[in-house]
């Protein structure tokens, strides 16, 4: 009853669209989401999200839910997740993605989700990881366990997008990351996940110190969104 009444007086509205959510509705209107933007590269072997990075680390595969797009309100699922205190959609982004995911037979085989790590002082000034909300997501849909602790950004460096170029972007995050058991990480296949992909500089810059570590991790690139 409780909940009804504060639905009716304060309605939650769409990420997308801002039009107000119906009671079944959470986050994004049904009209957007059957809009949304998919990228179906799940479905593809090698596409070019693929060879972005791979062409920097070497991955076994990737895949990515939907484009990112400045022109268009679906970055707000991003912007809403990440800057927004909404860590609630973060975890549906999650769910979201492994519903689609779930029919990549590669991803069936990945032992360990694990999120790309903050800097503790940003995560200290944001309040958390978002990163990490969206695999907890994944985690409860795939039933992959989910490691937070084991790969680390022990270097503070600058916003990535305030870099247009891509050569800065790569300098900006060289050898950020680092393993801090390489135990855990040894002969495993590992889901590496970001929130968007654009140049793919930082999971690049992740999946290499993982590799330099620990040579026969598998790794498989993920995230929310990526640029076309």
């Amino acid at each position: 009853m409780f909940r009804g009444l504060f639905f009716t007086l304060f309605p939650p509205i769409c990420s997308v669209c801002s039009k107000k959510l119906k009671e079944n509705e959470q986050f994004i209107c049904s009209y957007c989401i059957e809009d949304m933007p998919l990228t179906y590269n799940w479905r593809i072997n090698k596409d070019s999200l693929f060879m972005r990075i791979n062409n920097i680390a070497e991955i076994e595969g990737s895949a990515s839910l939907f484009y990112y797009n400045l022109n268009d309100n679906y970055k707000n699922l991003i912007l809403d997740s990440k800057f927004r205190n909404q860590r609630n959609l973060a975890i549906e982004l999650g769910r979201w993605m492994a519903f689609f995911f779930e029919s990549n037979e590669k991803l069936k085989c990945v032992d360990l989700i694990i999120p790309i790590p903050l800097h503790r002082t940003r995560k200290i000034w944001r309040g958390y990881n978002q990163s990490e909300f969206i695999c907890r997501g994944l985690s409860e849909v795939l039933n992959i366990p989910l490691n937070t602790n084991t790969v680390i950004r022990h270097k503070k460096s600058k916003t990535q997008s305030r870099l247009k170029d891509n050569s800065l972007r790569q300098e900006n995050v060289k050898d950020a990351f680092s393993v801090i058991d390489v135990s855990i990480l040894e002969n495993k296949s590992i889901l590496l996940v970001d929130d968007v992909i654009t140049t793919g500089a930082t999971i690049s810059s992740c999946i290499k110190a993982i590799k330099k570590a620990v040579p026969t991790c598998k790794v498989y690139a993920c995230s929310t969104s990526s640029v076309e």
